[in-house]
């Protein structure tokens, strides 16, 4: 058995994660619903925030950890409700593997990129979570064309909203998470 110290997750990043989540789910609550199908919400900002700063790990735990408590907090423990957790938990998956790839000093154009090819894959599986749902539930899903362009619509316009906004939150939490090492320097 050696003496060195255990590597692991910092407490200050868990209690980051922490706020991410409880963000998710209070955002996801404040979210504004046109019909069933659409659903104008800032919930994915803070899985966004997590992925890019920490990487894909604490990205996905922000996201599956703030929609199980927002599932059970809003429709309680059902079939679907792990179904319902799968495309946050995608959203930041891949934001965060593109976070790896360019690097997590993104630019403007590096976010937007991220933000939009994670936002689109993420709404085409909230779209069929949500025909899948209907499937289970017997109801119907309302799920046509026109609907889902006006999903499209929303993705393009939610992924530009956090294109303005994801780099300078980032920016500005880096600066409160900065190790206290690099604090001292």
């Amino acid at each position: 058995m050696t003496n060195s110290p255990r590597r692991g997750i910092s407490t200050r990043r868990l209690t980051m994660n922490a706020v991410f989540i409880a963000l998710h789910v209070v955002l996801d609550f404040a979210s504004i619903y046109i019909g069933n199908e659409i659903k104008l919400s800032f919930a994915s900002f803070p899985l966004l925030c997590a992925a890019m700063l920490f990487g894909t790990a604490d990205g996905i735990y922000v996201a599956g950890i703030g929609e199980f408590i927002y599932q059970l907090l809003m429709y309680g423990l059902g079939p679907t409700t792990l179904l319902w957790m799968l495309p946050p938990m995608l959203h930041a998956l891949i934001a965060g593997l593109l976070a790896r790839r360019f690097g997590h000093e993104m630019g403007v154009r590096q976010v937007g990129i991220t933000v939009l090819i994670s936002g689109l894959i993420a709404a085409l599986l909230t779209t069929l979570v949500i025909y899948i749902d209907a499937q289970v539930w017997g109801y119907p899903s309302g799920l046509t064309a026109a609907m889902i362009g006006f999903r499209l619509l929303n993705t393009l316009i939610m992924c530009a909203i956090y294109t303005a906004i994801v780099p300078k939150t980032i920016v500005l939490l880096r600066r409160v998470y900065k190790p206290r090492a690099e604090k001292a320097a």
